[in-house]
């Protein structure tokens, strides 16, 4: 019995007793030698809840270690008794299907799944709804291996959360282009920062009765080697998804400061305020509040020097989170400015409960201003 417990517990969850990484691995190889021998097909859906990172901030964790677990319950009776399920930490699950026949079987399986997630979960505290989002790959249309079964789930994995979460994406030739691109540029960004190709373009920002320059909004460029001047859509996704936004936002706050100080020693008290863009997974996943400190301490720059911006929708997107993130940005004095103001369901009262000194409405309101 002792034995079977820690060999339970080498292959095994401990938290909803589900299949780990390592049990996923043998069961998905074995699943494709069977195939391969019947002619058959395999399946994988990777099934990602939608802001579970907001349960825990709004219930804490021992609540959100529940929802683990009866996500887990539901996805295990949702799936055939043929499939496997295996969680692979956090709140991710995926799903091995054997003996598959057609992708219309597949998506059957990933819509019962989907909408099983979303039923209304009744715990002894609270009451919630969570959602997830599930991509998709077979060996149907394409002989894949276990890695790349995986690979191409989690690509259509990230097609659904970037189109708006709480969807199924089925993987298809043009997302594994896209991953493949996308896994291209990730190992090229990785040194970019020390190999000095990261370059700030600043936008002017001036005021309207005078015309007099009140500002500048600091607009981070890569200048690839081979690809040239790249704009920020076309790498900083890949920076937030890979983790390297820490990175290359951290080099964005030291070189702002940096070229603030050099306005300030040449313009004196003319000297624009930099204004800097922050996102939402570089608030959650670095300490931005300590990096603007550290920046204006190297550069002797008053708080007022700066100014942080954040989309609407990303305030939006984790509202506990992101409330204490911007609040340790204010304590130091730095202004905070909210982005594309009016995209989203930000209200003029929601704005009072942040520490919000300014609001940049989106174009689409502005744009036909001053045409007659």
């Amino acid at each position: 019995a002792l034995e079977h417990r820690l060999r339970h517990g080498v292959t095994h969850d401990p938290l909803t007793h589900l299949g780990n990484r390592r049990w996923l691995a043998a069961r998905l190889d074995r699943a494709l030698e069977l195939a391969e021998r019947t002619d058959g097909h395999v399946a994988v859906l990777v099934v990602d809840l939608d802001d579970f990172g907001a349960v825990n901030d709004a219930f804490g964790h021992v609540t959100g270690d529940q929802v683990l677990v009866h996500v887990a319950a539901r996805i295990v009776a949702a799936v055939r008794t043929s499939d496997v399920v295996a969680r692979l930490g956090g709140d991710e699950y995926v799903i091995c299907l054997e003996a598959v026949h057609d992708t219309a079987e597949v998506l059957e399986v990933a819509g019962r799944v989907e909408a099983a997630v979303a039923d209304p979960l009744f715990l002894e505290d609270v009451d919630l709804v969570v959602t997830a989002t599930v991509g998709v790959a077979t060996t149907v249309d394409t002989p894949r291996t276990a890695e790349e079964l995986l690979r191409d789930a989690d690509a259509a994995l990230l097609r659904g959360k970037d189109a708006g979460r709480h969807q199924i994406v089925l993987c298809d030739d043009e997302l594994r282009r896209e991953a493949a691109v996308r896994g291209q540029i990730e190992h090229e960004l990785r040194g970019a920062v020390h190999r000095d190709e990261l370059v700030l373009r600043y936008q002017p920002e001036v005021l309207l009765d005078s015309g007099a320059l009140f500002g500048v909004e600091a607009l981070v460029r890569w200048e690839h080697p081979s690809r040239g001047l790249l704009g920020p859509d076309q790498f900083l996704p890949v920076a937030e998804r890979s983790g390297l936004i820490a990175e290359v936002g951290s080099w964005v706050i030291a070189e702002a400061c940096r070229q603030r100080a050099v306005w300030e020693r040449q313009l004196g008290a003319a000297a624009p305020v930099v204004s800097i863009n922050v996102s939402p997974v570089q608030l959650a996943r670095s300490h931005v509040a300590d990096e603007l400190r550290a920046g204006l301490a190297a550069w002797d720059l008053d708080p007022s020097s700066l100014r942080v911006e954040v989309t609407e929708t990303a305030v939006l997107a984790d509202e506990l989170r992101m409330l204490e993130a911007l609040a340790a940005i204010a304590e130091l004095g730095v202004a905070l400015a909210v982005d594309d103001f009016g995209t989203g369901y930000f209200s003029l009262r929601d704005l009072a409960r942040y520490p919000i000194e300014i609001i940049k409405i989106d174009q689409s309101f502005v744009a036909g201003l001053g045409g007659g």
